[in-house]
């Protein structure tokens, strides 16, 4: 089951605790059946107690999807830095993408990895 955290709700301190508390409540609920999807600006306000509520939340099996990645300040670097599972690319960003010329900027581009 996929259920979409607001920002407000992944900041608080106290989210891994009541998410905890639900799961005690209904010991029946697998928590691995859980993904909580959240946006890329969720984690824009701290990111080290974002990644701290998502790592809490992953030890009780909870997966996590970054939901919309493309349509915000995304970057590969930021990327590095969330513990997410899936990531889900918007569909704006991908829909058309060999028909419009910036997109195909975009395509045509070559990454070079340095030869370590």
């Amino acid at each position: 089951m996929s259920v979409n955290v607001a920002a407000l709700h992944l900041q608080s301190p106290a989210f891994s605790d009541e998410l905890q508390q639900s799961f005690d409540r209904f010991p029946e609920v697998d928590p691995s059946r859980f993904d909580l999807e959240i946006l890329e600006t969720a984690t824009l306000g701290d990111l080290q107690s974002s990644v701290l509520v998502i790592n809490e939340c992953r030890s009780m099996g909870v997966t996590f999807s970054l939901d919309d990645f493309g349509t915000g300040y995304s970057s590969l670097a930021y990327l590095k830095q969330l513990p997410v599972q899936t990531i889900k690319i918007d569909k704006e960003f991908v829909s058309g993408a060999d028909e419009r010329r910036e997109n195909i900027s975009i395509l045509g581009k070559r990454v070079f990895l340095p030869a370590w």
